[in-house]
């Protein structure tokens, strides 16, 4: 079970849903929060995983979405990635994590606006 959020970071909310909903412990720490997606990105992983020549480091450095068109997720949606640098052979974790309506009242379209999503 991971521990509560601290109050004086601003990210500790979205950390500690990642983890709960994840099903990870503590030593998980937020990487990458995302708001949007590439459109098309499912139909890119799909093809990858389909070429029996490569291997799952060759399907991820093949994936390309420079200069692919976003679809901004629900409101209180995010795509959270979770690295765990004590054990660099764990990898990341990536999956979307429901945050409710904590993310506050950003329209997607301001949130290149707002230094928070820098």
């Amino acid at each position: 079970m991971p521990t509560q959020p601290l109050f004086d970071d601003p990210w500790s909310f979205q950390e500690y849903q990642a983890r709960l909903q994840l099903s990870l412990d503590d030593s998980w720490s937020l990487s990458v929060i995302s708001y949007g997606v590439p459109v098309g990105l499912d139909s890119l992983i799909t093809k990858l995983e389909q070429r029996p020549d490569l291997d799952d480091a060759e399907r991820w450095q093949s994936l390309d979405v420079s200069g692919a068109d976003i679809t901004w997720l629900p409101r209180g949606l995010i795509l959270a990635t979770m690295i765990q640098e004590d054990n660099p052979r764990a990898g990341t974790r990536s999956g979307f994590v429901h945050l409710g309506s904590v993310r506050g009242q950003i329209a997607p379209a301001d949130a290149g606006n707002d230094p928070r999503f820098a």
